[in-house]
């Protein structure tokens, strides 16, 4: 219980601390509050449901989609204010469509909250990097490359850590 009021309060205090930045480029702090908050949901989801058991699990994996949706959209909102609302709720929704599927699909597997919330965190943050590539059209091919090589590769250390006996 502790350390829920901790983690919340310490989101107070970045929520607070974003608002009052007057020198600072916000989109940055902006984006490291989104990749807190997206961690702390997905943490908070696979804590909840170890495995698939329930059908609960699946209605709280569309909570975390829609939760996702609506920070994605947020952000691409404040940091691209010039790109079509259209381009901005596609690029949301596409993302928050594929986390939700990557968190039904990681309920299946075997691993710890902490292997599954690694996973899907890490591919919110290539989603999201590689939306934000786009907005400014400064993607490249190696960019997406590297994520995608550096998403295998933390995949395969994943899988290589657990134990797949019953």
């Amino acid at each position: 219980m502790f350390l829920t009021a901790a983690l919340l309060a310490l989101v107070f205090f970045f929520i607070l601390g974003i608002k009052d930045l007057v020198f600072v480029r916000r989109a940055q702090a902006y984006e490291t509050l989104l990749f807190l908050l997206l961690f702390f949901l997905f943490a908070a989801l696979f804590s909840s449901f170890p495995a698939w058991g329930a059908p609960r699990a699946l209605l709280a994996s569309l909570a975390a989609g829609v939760a996702a949706f609506s920070l994605l959209y947020g952000f691409f909102n404040y940091a691209f204010p010039d790109i079509s609302s259209f381009r901005k709720i596609a690029a949301a929704g596409a993302a928050a469509l594929l986390l939700f599927q990557g968190s039904v699909a990681l309920l299946f597997l075997p691993f710890g909250f902490l292997a599954q919330t690694i996973l899907l965190f890490l591919a919110a943050v290539i989603l999201v990097q590689c939306a934000s590539g786009s907005f400014r059209g400064s993607i490249a091919r190696r960019e997406v490359l590297a994520y995608a090589l550096s998403f295998f590769a933390v995949a395969l250390v994943v899988f290589g850590s657990v134990s797949w006996s019953p």
